[in-house]
């Protein structure tokens, strides 16, 4: 039986080798389960191919993939196998590709940070009035309350 534990004993190990590769470049775009224990990934290779996957708990019944590999475990499978064992161990989601684009890195948070329009205008003009302080303080405090108030990305909003 192939669990999401045992695959790699079913793998050939150049292909296992490369669908780590891939797996830690980051070349599994996206991945969803759309049901439960049916996957759906983009891995991206030459081109962009598509990865299903489906499962019953911990095996592995079936799996496809639309690149012209013949054998039998193709590296984008590996790849996918990968991204789906690691989900399965991280309270973390993935984030589709449209998501992903929103996210921006700070350094010191390491996350990406939105605040809604209104909100931003509200807590400035708050902030304004109760505060009158000097330039870099002012700036520090804002940045503070954008922080504490973040919200999803998908909702629209500033960047922080």
């Amino acid at each position: 039986m192939i669990t999401i534990s045992n695959f790699e004993k079913y793998v050939l190990p150049q292909i296992l080798m490369r669908g780590e590769d891939y797996y830690e470049s980051d070349a599994v775009l996206e991945i969803e389960e759309e049901s439960p224990g049916e996957w759906i990934a983009t891995v991206c290779g030459t081109e962009n191919y598509e990865v299903t996957v489906s499962m019953e708990g911990n095996e592995i019944v079936a799996w496809e993939c639309d690149c012209p590999y013949d054998g039998n475990i193709c590296k984008h499978v590996v790849a996918t196998l990968l991204a789906i064992r690691d989900s399965r161990n991280k309270v973390a989601r993935f984030l589709s590709a449209k998501e992903a684009d929103f996210q921006v890195s700070i350094p010191e948070k390491n996350a990406a940070k939105m605040v809604m329009d209104e909100e931003v205008e509200q807590i400035l003009a708050e902030r304004r009035k109760a505060w009158k302080p000097r330039e870099a303080k002012y700036k520090k405090g804002v940045l503070k309350i954008y922080s504490e108030h973040a919200v999803s990305p998908m909702k629209g909003g500033y960047m922080v």
